[in-house]
C-alpha cells in the first residue's frame, strides 16, 4: 500500500528543504548565483505564501520574497550552516513583511485595492524620490 498523501508531501518537503540547504551552502562557499537560484526555485512557493498571508497581496508578496533573497545573499556569510535554512529564510520574509505593513499602515489600509497600495508604495521608495528630485 502506498504511503498516505500527506506523508508523501512531508517527505518531499523535507527533501526540498535539504536540497535548498545544500544549495545555499554551495552558494555561500562558491558565490555561484546558480545555487542561490536553485534555493529560490525550491523555496519560492512557501516563502511567497508566507508573505502573502501577512500582506494579503500576491504581487507585493512576490516582490518581497525577491527582496528577501537579495538580503539573504548579502548575509549569506553570517548564516550558521549548522542550523536549518528554512526557518532563517521564513524569519527574513516575515520580518520584511511586517516592516512593510508597519511602514504603510498609515498611508493606505491593506484592504485597499492592490493597485492603489502598489502606487502608494512606489511613492514611498527612497530611490524613486531621489530620482524625482534630481529630474526637477
Amino acid at each position: 500500500m502506498p504511503p498516505a498523501p500527506h506523508l508523501q508531501t512531508s517527505h518531499s518537503g523535507r527533501t526540498a528543504r535539504a536540497q535548498a540547504h545544500a544549495e545555499f551552502q554551495r552558494f555561500r562557499d562558491s558565490g555561484d548565483h546558480q545555487h542561490l537560484g536553485a534555493v529560490y526555485q525550491l523555496m519560492r512557493r512557501e516563502l511567497t505564501q508566507t508573505a502573502e498571508h501577512v500582506l494579503d497581496d500576491p504581487h507585493f508578496a512576490e516582490d518581497l520574497v525577491q527582496t528577501a533573497f537579495l538580503q539573504a545573499r548579502s548575509f549569506a556569510a553570517s548564516f550558521d550552516a549548522d542550523r536549518p535554512l528554512r526557518p532563517w529564510l521564513l524569519r527574513v520574509v516575515k520580518n520584511r513583511s511586517r516592516n512593510f505593513r508597519r511602514a504603510f499602515r498609515h498611508s493606505l489600509p491593506l484592504t485597499a485595492v492592490p493597485e492603489q497600495r502598489r502606487a502608494a508604495a512606489e511613492q514611498h521608495q527612497p530611490e524613486r524620490q531621489c530620482m524625482m528630485a534630481e529630474t526637477v
